[in-house]
């Protein structure tokens, strides 16, 4: 049952991930109107945090227990994902793609760590196995999920500042997606 639980929850945070891949450089593009090399820089975030803080915070888990840690990162990882809707600003993505590193540093190292410590050594690996099937799993359903989200975005709290910033921008605007993989989201 716990391994259910924590392979579930990996499942989520990782199709979280997957659903950003394909979303966030069509956003940048079209929505925040952002120099490519700035992609790069908030992409690049997201690893930063993970590298930074995946050693820490396994440690923390360590000592305060695994459970904490998860459910920790988890809500990070879920509030940064949410703070996207938030502003067009693209230096607020870098700190909320940062935060969604750490978060997955918290999560990550915890739930391996939980798994190693509910299974028996003769278990554990096909346990990890079901772990990494359901990180995967996440990876493969996660691009799909991109279109809905990239149509809820458009009506999401940000809405109203990206008309009102669109209409105010020196820049051409552009209401409706322009490349032919950004045209195959339209409803």
């Amino acid at each position: 049952m716990q391994l259910g639980v924590v392979s579930v929850s990996e499942f989520i945070v990782w199709a979280g991930f997957g659903a950003i891949i394909p979303y966030l450089p069509l956003f940048l593009e079209e929505q925040a109107h952002t120099a490519m090399s700035l992609w790069a820089v908030i992409a690049a975030m997201f690893y930063v945090g993970t590298l930074l803080f995946s050693s820490p915070l396994g440690w923390l888990s360590d000592v305060i227990g695994r459970k904490p840690v998860m459910v920790g990162g988890a809500a990070l990882y879920t509030t940064s994902l949410l703070l996207f809707t938030s502003t067009l600003n693209p230096y607020w993505f870098i700190l909320f793609r940062l935060l969604e590193g750490i978060g997955t540093a918290a999560f990550g190292p915890a739930a391996q760590s939980f798994v190693a410590d509910i299974t028996t050594e003769k278990n554990r690996s096909k346990a990890y196995g079901f772990l990494t099937t359901a990180q995967f799993g996440g990876l493969i359903v996660g691009p799909a999920l991109a279109a809905p989200l990239y149509h809820l975005a458009a009506r999401g709290p940000a809405a109203s500042t990206r008309s009102s910033t669109s209409a105010r921008s020196s820049r051409p605007s552009r209401s409706q997606p322009s490349s032919s993989w950004s045209r195959s989201l339209r409803p």
